[in-house]
């Protein structure tokens, strides 16, 4: 069974929450992750490790792990930074929304809509990030 998707009601709940973080976060300016990174550490009373993972052509470039007490966000090192800004973000958008468990498509639904694209690797990031290579702008772990 097929469930209808109020569109319109999910875009007005995704700006609501989008709208509150930034009430509380801000947006730096000029632009840095760290500081936004840091922003929202204070806001949610929790901090958050990056770990850079190797990916290929069809892998997944971004994970968001949800700890007792911390969260890493895991991220594609052999990209451009602004690329690494957007998937840190897009992991951001899925713990503000507070989602969980996996999201996994079929191998037909995969085929279907990337017709090239490879099964995704298992892999883990451990609680020790790796500093992006090229570009020391983003965080190593505290811990």
């Amino acid at each position: 069974m097929t469930t209808a998707v109020d569109w319109s009601g999910l875009r007005t709940r995704c700006q609501q929450r989008v709208d509150d973080l930034l009430r509380h976060t801000g947006v730096p300016y000029p632009w840095d992750i760290n500081q936004f990174l840091d922003r929202l550490e204070r806001h949610r009373g929790r901090d958050i490790d990056l770990c850079a993972i190797a990916c290929s052509v069809g892998d997944s470039c971004g994970a968001w792990q949800q700890h007792p007490d911390h969260d890493v966000i895991a991220y594609a090192e052999n990209t451009s930074a602004f690329h690494q800004d957007h998937i840190i973000l897009h992991e951001v958008g899925h713990m503000i929304s507070q989602h969980r468990g996996r999201c996994v498509l079929s191998k037909t639904k995969r085929s279907a809509s990337h017709p090239t694209s490879r099964p995704p690797r298992s892999r883990t990031c451990s609680t020790a990030p790796r500093a992006r290579p090229r570009n020391a702008r983003l965080r190593r772990s505290r811990r």
